[in-house]
Formats: structure tokens, sequence, C-alpha cells
């Protein structure tokens, strides 16, 4: 069994966690929630995110970072299909939200391509019920 992720927490009121998986550098994670709402959080200021957006139409299912940069999301939207969210960090909004809207039913998963040419961003998405794959090009900025 590997050890990975630090606790501690002490009698000065501190809470901190490490995860050696993940570089130090990179302090932005998500969460998701069937409210419609995906949150980028900074570790360093856990008192809210640092961005907040709601995805209109249902819950959300899953949550993709792109695998070369950290401003751009993969989002399974359920009801409201697979959407890609073109972040700011340092200006703390979205960008854009681009909507890939071909599954006639939920969008249930969905996943970035990590071989071949990454001058394209493909992405490969299913839904739940009608069980429908697509292979598609996710528009750049």
């Amino acid at each position: 069994m590997c050890v990975c992720c630090f606790l501690i927490g002490g009698d000065d009121g501190l809470f901190k966690g490490w995860d050696i998986r993940q570089d130090a550098a990179v302090p932005i994670f998500t969460s998701k929630f069937y409210d419609s709402t995906v949150n980028v959080w900074d570790k360093r200021s856990m008192k809210s995110p640092i961005i907040s957006e709601y995805i209109d139409g249902s819950g959300i299912w899953r949550v993709k970072w792109h695998p070369k940069s950290q401003e751009k999301l993969l989002v399974a939207a359920m009801n409201s299909g697979i959407c890609t969210l073109d972040l700011s960090i340092d200006s703390k909004k979205v960008n854009s939200i681009n909507q890939f809207t071909k599954h006639q039913s939920l969008g249930y998963g969905a996943d970035w391509n990590y071989f071949g040419n990454m001058d394209k961003d493909i992405v490969l998405s299913c839904s739940f019920y009608d069980k429908v794959s697509y292979l598609w090009e996710s528009p750049r900025l």
C-alpha cells in the first residue's frame, strides 16, 4: 500500500493536507455538485471558490482537467450535454463555455485525448440511456 496523502491538525486550529501525487506548484482543484455548479478552488484560500460556474439544466456528473492546460475543463453536465469551460484562473472568471449537444440523453462521461496529436483538443464523450459515444474536437480560443 502506498500512502499518498498526509493530513495534520493542531491546537492552533489549522488543518493542512498534502498530496504527494500533485506538484506543489499547482494548488488548484475542482468540485462539482448536482445543483449544476462547477467550482474551482485554490488550496491556499479555502473560504470560497475562486470561480463558481452554474451550468443550466442539470447536475454535473464528471469534471476533467485538460491534460496540458490548467485553464480548460471538460464537464459532463447530464441534461446540458458535454461542455468545455475556458477559464482564466488569474482573473477568476470563465471566458467561455462551449457545449457539445449531439447526445440525445444524459451527458454521462467525457475525457480528453492523452495520446497522439496534442495540437487539437480531441474529446471522447458518452451518454447514458442511449449508450452512444462521440469523438469530437473542442474549439480552442
